[in-house]
């Protein structure tokens, strides 16, 4: 497609258009994202720079590939008046989605009463909803935009992978062995992740994002988001594949939130799993919008417990 414009995407068009695109690359090319759209990495917002996230992050990306833009800036008509620029005549927008699954309440005791601190106020706690608020956006990509500043790309410095790794592994909730072993994996009775030596992986991004998928498993237990089918897993191949594309989605989108860049070995590492999320996919495509809602709250989580890990860090330093 030549001309660089992408029609108004409705929802149920997103949802459709992310099943498509991973299911081409996982029947194309055996990955959920090939190496070419880890230079899409920064997708960010034209006003606040803050970059996307999750699924919206998914879909600019794989949009970016798509339509070979090179600015990553992303915003709203509003946005770009601000900017001092406006729309493209002819262009169309995408259609976005915010998705707040968490809310902060009042804390009750047994009797629902309400609990206050010291200093007589209601006590707040925040807490996870199934059913999360979602709010829709109309987004335009730079190149869709005129008289806005022009982009210039940063200079980009490469990443410590083992020092990133090292400190998921200090961040994580359980515990994190490593040893002579054939494959990672996940004990859900154990609550313990068993990683291969690293000096067995061909490249330290290779190893951290096998730490990603693992350590995204362990937050389905009980005492962190308590995903149900994560000791089903084992024994329904149905929910294992399920299980596994949460898992992959959820590693691959810490990775784009840090905008760490991966080698083609680690993208390529996934194969043993595609031919169950090709058949996940073509059976129930609308099963992708719950893996990536699920995924992002995972790797949000993982990424708070990692930098809150680092700020201890730094203190103690």
């Amino acid at each position: 497609m030549s001309e660089k414009k992408t029609a108004k995407l409705s929802n149920k068009d997103i949802k459709n258009l992310l099943a498509e695109m991973i299911l081409e690359n996982l029947e194309t090319k055996n990955c959920i994202l090939t190496p070419d759209m880890f230079k899409h990495v920064k997708q960010f917002n034209l006003e606040t720079k803050q970059p996307y996230k999750g699924r919206n992050k998914l879909f600019l990306i794989l949009l970016a590939e798509h339509y070979q833009y090179k600015d990553p800036r992303w915003g709203t008509f509003k946005q770009a008046n601000t900017a001092g620029g406006k729309i493209k005549k002819g262009s169309k927008g995408c259609v976005l989605r915010y998705i707040n699954h968490l809310k902060t309440v009042k804390e009750k005791d047994e009797n629902g009463n309400v609990i206050l601190d010291d200093d007589g106020n209601p006590k707040l706690t925040t807490i996870y909803m199934a059913k999360p608020i979602i709010n829709t956006f109309v987004v335009f990509n730079g190149e869709q935009m005129e008289d806005i500043p022009t982009y210039t790309a940063p200079t980009l410095v490469p990443d410590d992978f083992t020092q990133i790794a090292d400190d998921f592994i200090a961040s994580s909730k359980c515990s994190v062995k490593e040893k002579v072993s054939d494959t990672a994996h996940y004990t859900p009775a154990k609550d313990v992740i068993t990683m291969p030596n690293r000096e067995s992986f061909t490249t330290s991004d290779d190893f951290l994002h096998t730490l990603l998928h693992e350590m995204s498993h362990s937050t389905g237990h009980e005492s962190r988001l308590n995903r149900i089918g994560i000791n089903k897993a084992h024994i329904n191949t149905k929910e294992r594949a399920f299980e596994e594309l949460i898992a992959e989605m959820s590693a691959t989108f810490v990775m784009l939130d840090l905008e760490l860049n991966v080698s083609n070995q680690t993208i390529s590492n996934t194969v043993g799993y595609v031919s169950n999320w090709i058949e996940l996919l073509k059976n129930k495509p609308d099963v992708i919008e719950e893996v990536c809602d699920i995924a992002g709250h995972v790797a949000n989580y993982l990424i708070k417990n990692y930098k809150e890990y680092l700020s201890t860090k730094t203190q103690v330093a």
